[in-house]
């Protein structure tokens, strides 16, 4: 990579650029993981760890496997708690806590729950993340500020009826060490960041809660790469090249980069498995909004044909703007209002948690808070939603 200035032998300021970002940048990310990572004497303590056999369940969800443990939840009894220890502990020698297992079958969720000694009748808990398949990663528990004190009670919640059982091999409750932080700062750069409403504009770059960002760390190891090629050129005295202070920034930046094209890879390997083969009906089925696709499904087949002017409100706008979507051809005014005057007799109002509108069955009115009226019938109501056509007086 270094290449020699001629009759020098030196690397020239390129490769110094290329040598000093990483250098800068590990020296960053050990200064950071020394900040953020234990107060001195902490991470003495021992690990705790149990075996998923040594974990005493509250219900016969759960069965000992071998020297692990099934827990099977089932509709009816959606919840299992499994209990790690009951012997007092101290939180300040433990900030992470590490689970082996299956990963988990869809909708489950699993939390850290504990209770401490000075306020033994409130339970804390921590939900623990995981990953694009569902795998569970490392909990960073001294991030929690209820995580304080002693702690008389721990144990792990696995909440949602399952599809499959599912095997929890081990539990380990750890110290927090330098090299730990390290190792946590890393993954939480790598963990696969999934598309919501701000991709368009923003990646951030890992979880939502980390230690240290990517993006200002990768940017100040720029900037002193940058500076470190301008001391080496003056004690060279020769002058810099804009290219030299380009390759220390553009370094960062492909760094960058490529944490960004690994996350599109792993991005369309979850959509494939997530969409890959289904109808779509099937798609919009699997997706976030399925319930409210449902019930506007069934609000289109009670509309005619041909396209009617229909009205969508709801106390959310994700919600409007969704339903009008999956509403279209017809003539969707999907916005907030609160006057009922402006819908015509033969118009249709189609509503979706919307939570100052009821229905008067008597009267066969929509009734809002602020006590305006539309004279309406019912054509579909589910709990939560409705669609009404608009009646000959309107609204008042």
């Amino acid at each position: 990579m270094s290449v020699p200035e001629v009759g020098t032998g030196r690397p020239s300021l390129r490769a110094i650029a290329v040598l000093a970002w990483i250098a800068a940048f590990a020296v960053l990310l050990a200064v950071t993981a020394l900040i953020a990572g234990p107060p001195p004497g902490a991470g003495d303590a021992p690990p705790l760890t149990r075996t998923g056999r040594q974990l005493v369940p509250n219900n016969p969800n759960a069965r000992p496997q071998g020297d692990a443990i099934l827990v099977a939840n089932r509709r009816e009894a959606p919840l299992t708690i499994l209990a790690i220890s009951q012997q007092p502990l101290r939180t300040a020698d433990y900030g992470r806590l590490a689970i082996d297992a299956e990963p988990l079958p869809p909708g489950v969720e699993v939390a850290l729950l504990w209770i401490r000694l000075d306020q033994p009748g409130k339970p804390h808990d921590q939900r623990i993340p995981t990953d694009s398949r569902g795998v569970l990663e490392p909990a960073l528990l001294d991030r929690d500020a209820a995580w304080s004190g002693d702690v008389t009670l721990l144990a792990l919640g696995v909440k949602g009826p399952m599809e499959r059982p599912w095997m929890l091999r081990s539990v380990s409750l750890q110290p927090i060490t330098t090299g730990s932080v390290i190792g946590d700062i890393v993954r939480g750069w790598r963990a696969f960041e999934r598309w919501d409403g701000r991709s368009i504009n923003v990646l951030f770059g890992g979880r939502d809660e980390q230690r240290a960002w990517f993006p200002p760390l990768a940017f100040a190891a720029s900037a002193i790469a940058a500076l470190a090629v301008v001391v080496v050129a003056r004690r060279r005295r020769v002058r810099v090249g804009p290219a030299p202070i380009i390759v220390a920034f553009l370094i960062g930046w492909l760094a960058l980069d490529v944490r960004w094209q690994l996350n599109l890879v792993e991005q369309a390997r979850s959509t494939v498995a997530e969409f890959g083969g289904k109808t779509w009906e099937q798609k919009h089925a699997s997706m976030e909004d399925a319930d409210l696709f449902r019930f506007v499904q069934a609000a289109r087949a009670r509309l005619p044909a041909d396209p009617v002017r229909i009205f969508v409100n709801s106390d959310l706008e994700y919600f409007r703007r969704r339903a009008g979507f999956h509403l279209y051809p017809h003539n969707v005014l999907a916005y907030s209002w609160a006057e009922p005057s402006q819908l015509r007799p033969g118009e249709y109002l189609l509503l979706y948690q919307k939570a100052d509108v009821r229905f008067d069955t008597a009267q066969e009115e929509l009734l809002w808070a602020n006590g305006r009226r539309l004279d309406a019938k019912p054509l579909l109501v589910q709990r939560g939603a409705g669609l009404f056509l608009v009646g000959p007086k309107g609204g008042r």
